[in-house]
């Protein structure tokens, strides 16, 4: 599946190489996987969000590793993509931007045309590609433009897709200048924390200085290293992250419209299957999990029908035919908001440097009835489910310096995850 990382370190300025290119599951390591796309955002000196992105694998992506190395922020947000909707086109990559904040997003939303109803033309006018991350983001930002808190919007436009959506996961960061948020939402896919008070730095090595380790905040789609200190957030846990203090929320109902993976399409199912080495119970000697897309292709298509792809391990135990593209937004920071004085956002929880034993989690039951919007689209999902994933011709362009770039373009079913 696609692979998040966020990283906060509160104010002091560094770079993100050891996390996204240098720790054992770097992003890098893991785009060998996810080789769609990839994107890393940061915030400008004025605290404008910038990003670079590309349909081009962090691995082979040389300015991937460039910004890795040598952009300075307080607050980052990346993304490798395993693509299930849209071309593989600059547009379709993560992070996006809209009203100065950075989002990226892994999972599968259906519904996208009822997404669409409930935003204006103006609402509309940010969406630049075909995924439905970058719809869920657009309303996002249209309900914390009328709610005036980004806590509060994030939380309205959840709650208001979880209602009415056929949802799988809703796993997202959306990032300011120096706040960050982290929703984990349902169990399907996991989302993990390093705190400061539990072994978090910006990377490894000196004394703390210049481009030396600061207390962070980390947080990403598996445990990037060994450290004992890495949580997995839980199901329905929205984390905010203001500077290095953390405050969990759990203001979710269970999805009224839960998609299984059976309900996915083979390149949705296969998108999010969990990847090789990601925390969880061992496999049983003489078996292999299908945890990668490849192998989740090859059981499926070599049924000649349709075959489940297994589920996510859930583990409470630590453990290119088109050029990059660089944007910013409008040099203007939000206001800081006090995150334990949220409108209509119940259940707030401060994190202590040490989490509690027992943290509560919010129940995820399905609901026994879906809805008309659910039950069709999981039935054309279910009817399309044996149609195979036809890769078009490649292309070179030049990009950068004189780099000539190769990626082939691909015809992707028209709904479902990025």
């Amino acid at each position: 599946m696609c692979r998040l990382f966020g990283m906060s370190t509160g104010g002091p300025r560094v770079r993100a190489a050891h996390w996204l290119l240098d720790a054992p599951r770097s992003l890098r390591a893991q785009s060998h996987r996810m080789q769609h796309g990839a994107g890393l955002g940061w915030f400008s000196l004025g605290g404008e969000p910038v990003r670079d992105r590309a349909p081009l694998a962090a691995f082979e992506n040389a300015d991937f590793d460039l910004h890795a190395r040598n952009v300075p922020s307080h607050t980052f947000v990346s993304h490798v993509r395993d693509a299930s909707v849209g071309g593989l086109t600059v547009h379709n990559c993560h992070p996006f931007v809209m009203s100065d904040r950075l989002f990226a997003h892994n999972g599968v939303v259906k519904g996208l045309d009822v997404l669409r109803t409930w935003m204006t033309d103006v609402d509309r006018a940010h969406v630049a590609g075909e995924t439905d991350s970058e719809l869920v983001f657009a309303y996002v930002t249209a309900e914390i433009r009328r709610r005036g808190d980004t806590t509060a919007g994030i939380v309205e436009a959840v709650r208001r897709i979880a209602a009415e959506l056929p949802v799988f996961s809703l796993n997202l960061l959306v990032a300011e200048a120096g706040r960050m948020w982290a929703l984990r939402y349902p169990e399907s896919n996991e989302l993990w924390v390093l705190s400061p008070g539990e072994g978090g730095v910006s990377g490894p090595g000196r004394a703390a200085g210049t481009d030396g380790p600061v207390p962070a905040v980390v947080i990403a789609s598996e445990p990037m290293d060994d450290r004992p200190g890495w949580r997995p957030l839980q199901p329905g846990e929205l984390l905010t992250v203001d500077g290095l203090t953390e405050t969990s929320f759990f203001p979710f109902d269970p999805l009224r419209h839960p998609l299984r993976r059976s309900d996915l399409s083979i390149r949705e199912a296969a998108s999010q299957a969990t990847a090789p080495g990601t925390a969880g119970p061992p496999v049983a000697p003489g078996t292999r999990a299908l945890t990668d897309t490849s192998a989740a292709l090859s059981a499926v298509t070599s049924s000649g029908t349709s075959a489940t792809v297994p589920s996510a391990q859930a583990s409470s135990s630590a453990p290119s035919a088109a050029p990059s593209s660089a944007s910013s937004g409008a040099p203007s920071v939000a206001a800081p908001v006090a995150v334990g004085a949220v409108p209509a956002v119940p259940s707030a929880v401060p994190r202590p440097s040490v989490p509690p034993e027992g943290f509560p989690s919010a129940s995820a039951k399905p609901s026994d009835a879906a809805g008309s919007v659910a039950a069709a689209l999981s039935g054309a999902a279910r009817a399309g489910a044996v149609a195979s994933n036809a890769v078009l011709s490649g292309a070179t362009v030049s990009s950068g310096a004189g780099r000539v770039r190769a990626v082939a373009s691909a015809a992707i079913p028209a709904s479902g995850p990025a």
